[in-house]
């Protein structure tokens, strides 16, 4: 079974999935924490319930809309060494679009002041 500090982590995860991801990876992960939460004792469920409440990520203003399936998309272009076309976006400039090879997904987050 899992320790607190294990189902502590599953949630935290669980926000933070929720708020910088594309939807069809928090729907994927919470689909797999439906099946975890299924089969931990009944002491955990509650903890699980009552620790819920108590996490909250909150997106910083400036956060950027991810596009459906974007992240699976990238994914899976990484694990079958594809290269994809993508839309580049400039502020100055009208969007283009390039071939990328995609080698990894990197989320930064930045502390506002």
């Amino acid at each position: 079974m899992f320790t607190m500090q294990e189902a502590t982590a599953f949630l935290t995860a669980e926000k933070l999935i929720e708020k910088i991801t594309d939807i069809s990876t928090v729907e994927n992960y919470k689909s797999a924490m439906y099946k975890v939460r299924a089969v931990l004792e009944n002491d955990r469920k509650r903890f699980f319930r009552k620790e819920d409440q108590h996490i909250q990520v909150v997106p910083q203003t400036n956060t950027v809309y991810i596009p459906d399936n974007l992240i699976q998309t990238i994914l899976k272009s990484i694990s079958e060494k594809k290269f994809k076309n993508a839309v580049h976006a400039k502020y100055s400039e009208e969007n283009t679009e390039r071939l990328i090879e995609p080698i990894g997904i990197s989320f930064i987050a930045i502390a506002g002041t």
